[in-house]
């Protein structure tokens, strides 16, 4: 029999299952959930994954289209509608991650409670990680594997619109302020599918790489210009944006992204992380078995309010 998260104050040889549960969960979860560090970007950050609790084994989204503009309208004239619409549906299936650890019955009867909460902890940590790495894998992918709902990787220098026109959401340059300033320029300027006029997305959060971190902040939120002889400059960037910056041990080194608050990077929970614990009378061992679960996938819908760096091109021509 498995033991619910509740815990059932049952006895067997273990002795109190409810405490023997309640204490190998307090080894477990404030690990699994982590500790946080300055400017350190989770799986749950709504700024960088957008949050969905799924209730089905396979989800499947599709790109929104717009309206489109509005119309002028003389007085007395019926007001023009508009079309929203979705298009090219992309399916998301939940992947279940987990872990089982054996203890020998005679590690709880003699004790030995050290080597338990340090195999426990271990555990939670390796889950932790496994869960971040699959989180910002899909960061990594963005420039080959990921693919926007057009089946275009989500970022591309190829990518051709309904008009004709080129969208050019890919950048090489290591971080700096010129190779920002054409990052914020480019989402600006960033046309949907439907091609037209640009979209004027906003530039708000920006996610860098652990090298890249220390410069973005001194670039972006120091009051003065920090790469400036003249200590006197004001940081514009500062000054008149409003511009997040989080971090990542889990993305490739030098890369960096920059968002708009309406980009579809998404993470779909199926199953939160759960535990539980069997006793020895249930494992014909008679070891304690303790395991933890969850099932969730990330992935991108559509391009748009996305742009990203390989940071592997070298310095902007524009840096001093």
């Amino acid at each position: 029999m498995a033991y619910n998260s509740s815990g059932n104050p049952l006895t067997s040889e273990l002795g109190d299952y409810a405490l023997t549960r309640t204490a190998l969960d307090s080894f477990f979860y404030p690990t699994f959930n982590g500790d946080m560090a300055p400017g350190l970007v989770t799986e749950n950050d709504p700024r960088f994954f957008k949050q969905e609790r799924i209730d089905q084994g396979a989800f499947t989204e599709a790109a929104f289209i717009p309206s489109g503009a509005w119309s002028s309208r003389e007085e007395l004239e019926n007001v023009r509608k508009g079309t929203p619409g979705m298009t090219d549906p992309k399916t998301f299936i939940p992947t279940e991650f987990s872990q089982e650890l054996d203890f020998g019955l005679h590690f709880f009867r003699d004790q030995k409670f050290g080597f338990v909460k340090r195999s426990l902890e271990g555990m939670a940590r390796k889950g932790r990680k496994t869960r971040r790495v699959n989180a910002f894998n899909v960061y990594n992918n963005m420039f080959t594997t990921e693919l926007s709902v057009d089946g275009i990787p989500v970022i591309s220098d190829t990518r051709t619109v309904a008009d004709g026109s080129n969208v050019d959401n890919k950048g090489t340059y290591e971080f700096s302020l010129p190779a920002f300033e054409d990052a914020v320029i480019a989402l600006e300027d960033q046309r949907d599918r439907s091609g037209g006029e640009a979209e004027g997305f906003v530039a708000r959060h920006l996610l860098v790489s652990n090298d890249v971190f220390r410069l973005a902040t001194q670039l972006l939120e120091s009051t003065t210009r920090a790469d400036q002889d003249n200590p006197n400059v004001l940081n514009f960037y500062a000054d008149r944006y409003d511009i997040t910056i989080g971090k990542s041990p889990f993305l490739a080194k030098g890369s960096w992204f920059l968002l708009a608050d309406d980009h579809t990077v998404m993470r779909y929970v199926r199953e939160d992380i759960e535990t539980w614990m069997r006793g020895p009378e249930h494992n014909s061992n008679r070891v304690v078995t303790y395991g933890g679960a969850y099932r969730e996938t990330v992935g991108v819908l559509d391009y748009t309010g996305i742009y990203g760096s390989t940071g592997q091109g070298g310095a902007h021509p524009d840096v001093a």
